[in-house]
């Protein structure tokens, strides 16, 4: 069961420990994490004939869209045959920063407490 944010309080410290440990087993593998956004691109060709001039346009063509070392937004073609592990990658990011941050808030009660790990 989650406990939510701020009712760390309520649990014994012995059971936060546990809590954090079982936060940390439940980190994703680091290698299949990614940040960014998945986004779909639609195209025009041109041609005066073609749906694409007055409907939605070609695609969805797949593009990450990170930020990237330069503090500049990056974006990078997603092959279709990627789309389904790119997606999983920037959720299993969401997922770390949601542990990361869950096991910041019981470092911060244990340190209330004065509990040494």
């Amino acid at each position: 069961m989650e406990t939510a944010k701020g009712d760390w309080s309520r649990l014994d410290t012995e059971s936060l420990r546990q809590r954090r440990a079982d936060l940390i087993a439940s980190i994703p593998p680091l290698q299949e994490v990614m940040h960014g956004s998945l986004i779909p691109r639609y195209t025009r060709c041109g041609k005066k004939n073609c749906h694409c001039a007055t409907g939605q346009g070609h695609g969805p063509h797949w593009y990450l869209s990170a930020l990237g070392a330069n503090g500049r937004t990056r974006m990078d073609y997603v092959p279709d045959a990627f789309v389904d592990v790119v997606r999983q990658r920037i959720q299993n990011h969401h997922r770390l920063q949601e542990i990361l941050s869950h096991v910041e808030e019981i470092n911060r009660e244990l340190l209330h407490r004065r509990a040494r790990d």
